[in-house]
């Protein structure tokens, strides 16, 4: 963490909200107590760092949230955690979030098994490096928004010469993520139909670039404009109530002439976006990026690549798998 630290300028959501766009310098995050917080300069407003991942969110407290900042003992023994599951109502918050995790974890991680095989990235990590393969991407730092567990941080180092940082807002799927990259296998209960659980484990990837998992919110992340070589949000656009403001702030957070990734299957439902901010297919993003729409015309992004129907498959288990037509968009931020 202290190497992308020294790399990129962290910034206090307390000092932002009280002094609007003018961030000054000396609201910038430092890390301190051994890594364990990062505090403001100017505030001494102090964010925890849980399993490596800097916790920055307004609100820090959740009223259910697996792997939260208090589980300091994450995960926990894994044949208790899948009876435990067995046990508890299949529409609460602890459920929905260990069976998302595993869903998840397995998607970004395929294992040989037959089963997990049929869902992955592997086909969206396939179209992102050809579309990317021949693009002039600026050195620097990448953010991938909504990252998940970050099973496509190779991708990234494919393209990227600086380092990675990795926002999501759940802090199970980041702890995970980071557990991986950092070397140590993740055991996980794997659902495997109703409300049968069985331990499964994901073995660890170490990442071959300095990485900063960061649980954020997207559409108020914690960094000064123009951070950022190229950013990601990749099926993120329909998953988030406001999906304008994160355009605005992918555009923010590039640099001029930066590249940004971008990919959405268009699916709303039970989803918090309000049907008025929906998107409604490649073409009105097209318009979108480039410009065309009231109130956006600040974005005037260029698009370089783009290939619509990439096969994004999720298992939710094993006798039911999610197949989604995903539309993904290479564009380039205009140099003035």
């Amino acid at each position: 963490m202290d190497s992308v630290l020294e790399e990129l300028s962290l910034v206090c959501l307390r000092c932002r909200a009280k002094d609007g766009i003018a961030v000054q310098p000396h609201a910038l995050l430092a890390a301190c107590d051994e890594g364990s917080h990062l505090v403001c300069r100017r505030c001494s407003t102090r964010f925890p760092v849980v399993d490596g991942v800097a916790v920055l969110r307004e609100n820090q407290g959740a009223a259910y949230e697996l792997g939260g900042v208090d589980d300091v003992q994450w995960p926990p023994d894994i044949q208790a955690w899948c009876e435990r599951m067995a046990k508890l109502d299949p529409n609460c918050a602890e459920f929905v979030a260990t069976t998302l995790l595993g869903t998840y974890g397995l998607a970004h991680y395929p294992t040989v098994d037959c089963h997990i095989l049929e869902s992955g990235i592997a086909l969206l990590q396939q179209a992102i490096s050809e579309l990317l393969t021949g693009v002039d991407v600026p050195e620097g730092a990448t953010l991938e928004l909504g990252c998940g567990p970050a099973g496509m941080v190779p991708t990234w180092s494919e393209f990227s010469s600086g380092p990675h940082v990795l926002l999501d807002g759940r802090l199970g799927q980041l702890r995970m993520g980071q557990r991986l990259a950092s070397g140590k296998d993740f055991p996980l209960p794997r659902r495997r139909t109703g409300m049968a659980f069985s331990p499964f484990t994901l073995k660890a990837r170490p990442a071959d670039a300095p990485v900063l998992f960061c649980c954020a919110d997207a559409l108020n992340p914690p960094f000064l404009p123009s951070s950022f070589a190229m950013v990601a949000a990749l099926n993120l656009l329909d998953s988030v109530p406001e999906p304008w403001v994160l355009l605005g702030q992918i555009s923010a957070l590039l640099r001029p002439g930066g590249v940004a990734v971008i990919a959405l299957p268009y699916h709303y439902e039970n989803q918090p976006p309000d049907p008025a901010n929906w998107i409604h297919g490649p073409q009105a993003l097209r318009n979108i990026l480039s410009g065309q729409m009231t109130g956006l015309d600040q974005l005037q992004f260029e698009i370089i690549g783009e290939v619509d129907g990439v096969s994004w498959p999720l298992r939710a288990h094993d006798r039911l798998l999610h197949l989604y037509s995903v539309h993904l968009v290479v564009v380039r931020k205009g140099l003035q």
